[in-house]
């Protein structure tokens, strides 16, 4: 069984199901695009710290804004996982925007640019 997709990404829902009408009209959106959301606040140090882990080697630049944090990995298929249970949207690779996408991976515990 494969639990890596070449043809979705996966976005989580950590705070459950209450963001998916949302979602629905307005699309995935980073926090930054929420300044006065609670949620944003609460998360803040928390995207913070993924933007310096992931994205800041490849972008070599501080962190302005936030993104949308997508994984290929369908945890789904892996029912002992701790986002297996969670509510996700699946957005097809063809969907991405390649001048404003910013795909990255960890490979032997190196990140390449």
């Amino acid at each position: 069984m494969s639990v890596v997709r070449s043809d979705y990404l996966y976005h989580y829902l950590l705070a459950g199901e209450g963001h998916l009408e949302s979602i629905r009209q307005h699309g995935l959106l980073p926090l930054s695009d929420l300044p006065r959301s609670e949620r944003r606040q609460q998360l803040a140090a928390f995207y913070q710290n993924l933007y310096t882990a992931l994205a800041e080697p490849v972008l070599k630049r501080p962190y302005v804004n936030s993104g949308v944090f997508l994984t290929p990995i369908d945890f789904w298929a892996m029912p002992g996982a701790s986002l297996a249970s969670r509510t996700r949207v699946a957005v097809p690779l063809r969907a991405l925007d390649p001048k404003t996408t910013l795909l990255t991976y960890e490979l032997d515990e190196q990140r390449p640019t």
